[in-house]
């Protein structure tokens, strides 16, 4: 009673009471503002980028790859032997219209893995560069472009066994073939470290059928014309080309398993 007494007795006089703070929202700002963000933790994993395998991956792949050498590519060899291109001299095999040798399975798993192993690693050191041509061939790549190149490397192979029965000149074959075999390239392929490993095939590979031939006699080429001095040995003016053409379907198929591991 005597505080409310008081309280009247100001008034009356015309004194003003002081006013209470009030609470402005600046405090509650600041607070707000004090927070620290979430802290973020130090052991998440990163995305794993397109070009790191595991190990796991990478003996998966060359195991696929050396599956399909040694079935595919045994029947793609075989569109040469119809023709006759060349002859297996020790342990044939007939199969059907396919005339092949026991030893062709393991030396064409030997050339897909080997080869496919290059792709993956040359592919790596350009994706890491962050080399477009090596971008947009991965972006390309899928079931239909891999089925696609294998197609087109039969088709070369076809032509060449067909210009070679009908005794076109060596010279003209090879011609022939040098323009399919770059158009292949640069419809499945056209990367710097394609090119380079289409070349290096088209040059390795031959000297090491020459090498086989010379040495352990497997097969021949009856219309040898490059060679013929050495013995058992011999090999034709456009074999070269064909090395070159089939690098893309390889290529193709490496990067598939890449992308689908």
């Amino acid at each position: 009673m005597a505080a409310m007494a008081t309280v009247c007795t100001l008034a009356a006089r015309g004194l003003r009471l002081p006013a209470r703070p009030r609470r402005t929202g600046a405090v509650i700002v600041r607070a707000a503002s004090t927070r620290l963000p979430p802290p973020t933790s130090s052991h998440s994993h990163p995305e794993k980028p397109k070009d790191v395998l595991e190990m796991g991956d990478v003996a998966s792949i060359v195991a696929t790859l050396g599956l399909t050498g040694s079935t595919i590519g045994t029947y793609m060899d075989g569109i040469h032997t119809r023709a006759q291109v060349l002859i297996y001299d020790k342990l044939p095999l007939v199969h059907g219209g396919l005339h092949t040798s026991a030893v062709v399975p393991p030396l064409l798993a030997a050339f897909y893995m080997v080869l496919g192993s290059l792709y993956m690693k040359a592919d790596g050191w350009m994706l890491q560069r962050e080399d477009s041509a090596t971008e947009a061939a991965y972006r390309r790549c899928n079931l239909g472009t891999m089925c696609l190149s294998f197609g087109g490397v039969a088709a070369i192979l076809a032509l060449s066994s067909m210009l070679y029965a009908n005794e076109v000149p060596p010279d003209q074959i090879s011609l022939i073939l040098a323009g399919c075999a770059a158009a292949n390239y640069l419809v499945f392929d056209a990367t710097k470290q394609g090119l380079a490993l289409a070349l290096l095939c088209a040059l390795a590979c031959p000297a090491a059928e020459l090498m086989i031939m010379h040495i352990l006699q497997l097969w021949h080429y009856p219309g040898a014309t490059l060679f013929t001095e050495i013995p058992h040995s011999g090999m034709l003016a456009w074999v070269p080309w064909c090395y070159f053409a089939y690098t893309p379907a390889v290529a193709q198929l490496t990067r598939y398993l890449k992308k689908t591991a």
